[in-house]
């Protein structure tokens, strides 16, 4: 049984884009290059439980029993999907790595030190393409262009402290809070609410084609259950529907061009 990473320590929400490399591949670190002050990895196994890469109080984030091809989508901001050319052994073999940082540390700064990690112990190197992949595209469903009632336009900002009661949950505004099948967003755009479902509930990235403008409140209950306590194992059967139902949106498997990473370089550490 896998545990689940704490999705608010990692930033689910990417609303500032994904880590640029322009286009070229990805020198050793120089020595003023954010990095852990302690790192220490070593082979995991596969038997055992496994950890999303996550911050735990204390400065400590860990990974464990996973493989690298985790980290690095972790690192850079990327899908499964967005990865190229990795090395087969970095997606069989698996590691546990455990890090110590400021406990202050920002997601972005912890995206950036493990970049670190993996140029140091691992002498990745990367750059940054164009290539076509399958992406989820969200669009309205109606050809009407009416939305569903559990999406409504916000027609007054939110206020400092202002908080929002959401299928019998409190919701920040802005904000949101999701649980297994189901997400409830306040004050956001449609940008963020697609990726919050990609981010949630799918294994690939959901792009906003719905044309709606401005902020909006929106959720939905697919009633699901996630099979073996993992939140993005709901079922896509039950998942489709309840958006279609409840937000009159709907999602579509297209194939378009991504920013994606190339990997130019990836060896198997020494562990420590």
């Amino acid at each position: 049984m896998r545990r689940i990473a704490n999705v608010s320590v990692l930033a689910v929400v990417a609303v500032s884009g994904v880590v640029s490399l322009h286009g070229q591949a990805r020198e050793r670190p120089a020595g003023d290059t954010p990095r852990f002050s302690v790192a220490s990895v070593k082979r995991g196994q596969a038997s055992q439980p496994s950890t999303a890469p996550m911050s735990l109080p204390g400065g400590t984030f860990e990974m464990e029993n996973l493989p690298i091809r985790n980290l690095v989508t972790f690192a850079y901001r990327r899908r499964a999907n967005e990865v190229f050319e990795l090395p087969k052994w970095a997606t069989t073999e698996v590691f546990t790595i455990r890090v110590k940082t400021e406990a202050s540390a920002t997601a972005e700064q912890i995206r950036a030190m493990t970049r670190t990690l993996l140029a140091e112990r691992f002498q990745l190197a990367a750059h940054e393409d164009m290539r076509p992949v399958q992406v989820w595209v969200l669009t309205v469903a109606r050809k009407d262009g009416t939305l569903g009632s559990s999406l409504v336009r916000r027609t007054e900002p939110c206020k400092p402290g202002m908080t929002v009661t959401v299928r019998d949950r409190m919701v920040k505004c802005p904000g949101f809070i999701s649980w297994p099948g189901g997400l409830a967003v306040v004050g956001m755009p449609m940008a963020v609410v697609a990726e919050l479902i990609g981010n949630l509930f799918l294994d690939l990235k959901v792009v906003n084609r719905t044309g709606l403008e401005g902020l909006y409140d929106a959720s939905f209950d697919s009633g699901a259950q996630p099979a073996g306590s993992q939140a993005n194992d709901v079922r896509l059967p039950l998942l489709f529907p309840a958006i279609e139902q409840q937000l009159g949106l709907k999602l579509d498997l297209q194939r378009e061009p991504t920013p994606v990473t190339v990997i130019d370089r990836l060896e198997q550490p020494t562990e420590d």
